[in-house]
């Protein structure tokens, strides 16, 4: 937790007023809280454990690569950042710790390189408000809650929560392009290792990224149900609403899915979460379009 407090301090050092105008345009200022969230987390979880090169390199390339891909030079980054990401997702698949189950280095590459870039384009779209960094938050609990061994998920948590603050309600940060990308393969690494002594709450953490990772597929939905792609930037997504929904989702996820010990159950109801996940982020992007016509949500 005193880790996570660096995250609040930077981000409350570099923030806008909540409120002004450039918030409202342009989002938080301190993109980099996922940058220090990630950094004080590897920082704690380093003090009991080794952090291996495949960690290391693999956790820097994904970030990296998320942050190149806002930029506007980057070609068709919903296509081919996951494409960049998946040779760093593998290096953290095939890491010590990690169960060397063909399944389970799957799921990391597959959500360690399309979930990363996912969450990047969700911070970068709905930071207004800050609200990233707490359903982060919200999903390193989750995480904490589903896997047997908890040591790096409780770093990881701890990391997160005062810089979550710092988000929302305050205002004052967003998760960041490349923070967003690196914490998030982070967290799959997390719950990789932590789900070691039962690896199908590994199945349940994974689907903890809930709203995080299926809001821009829902507003990609969104657009193609309201036969409209062209809206101009707007509001942000109300905040209550989007938390509450996403700990519901990662609640199940976590204690139903994260605690079962056969994977006929946790598999289900992962893709049954994620499936919530993405019909609850399409129907509050139409949602917030219906009470901003003509922008986005």
């Amino acid at each position: 937790m005193a880790a996570g407090g660096v995250a609040l301090t930077v981000a409350l050092a570099f923030a806008r007023r909540p409120g002004s105008r450039d918030v409202q345009r342009f989002g938080p200022r301190a993109p980099v809280t996922g940058l220090l969230m990630g950094l004080a987390a590897l920082w704690a979880i380093g003090r009991s454990r080794d952090l291996t090169p495949e960690v290391l390199i693999g956790l820097a390339g994904i970030t990296a690569v998320a942050g190149a891909s806002t930029l506007s030079v980057w070609p068709r980054p919903a296509l081919t950042g996951p494409v960049a990401a998946a040779p760093f997702a593998w290096l953290l698949a095939i890491a010590p710790d990690v169960p060397s189950i063909w399944w389970v280095r799957a799921l990391l590459v597959g959500s360690g390189a399309v979930g990363s870039l996912a969450v990047c384009r969700t911070d970068a779209r709905w930071s207004q408000c800050g609200l990233t960094p707490a359903l982060y938050a919200v999903t390193a609990f989750g995480i904490f809650a589903a896997v047997p061994d908890t040591e790096e998920a409780a770093a990881v948590l701890g990391a997160s929560v005062t810089g979550a603050l710092a988000g929302w309600p305050l205002g004052r940060a967003r998760l960041g392009g490349a923070g967003a990308g690196g914490v998030t393969a982070l967290l799959v690494w997390v719950a990789a290792v932590g789900g070691r002594g039962r690896s199908p709450s590994i199945v349940g953490a994974v689907a903890c990224l809930g709203l995080l990772a299926t809001l821009p597929a829902g507003r990609w939905l969104a657009a193609r149900w309201a036969g409209d792609r062209q809206r101009g930037r707007g509001p942000t997504l109300p905040p209550v609403p989007v938390l509450a929904t996403h700990t519901a989702v990662v609640a199940v996820a976590s204690r139903v899915a994260g605690i079962s010990a056969e994977l006929r159950v946790a598999v289900p109801v992962a893709a049954g979460t994620a499936i919530a996940a993405l019909a609850a982020s399409t129907m509050l992007v139409r949602q917030a379009w219906r009470h901003c016509p003509g922008r986005d949500g």
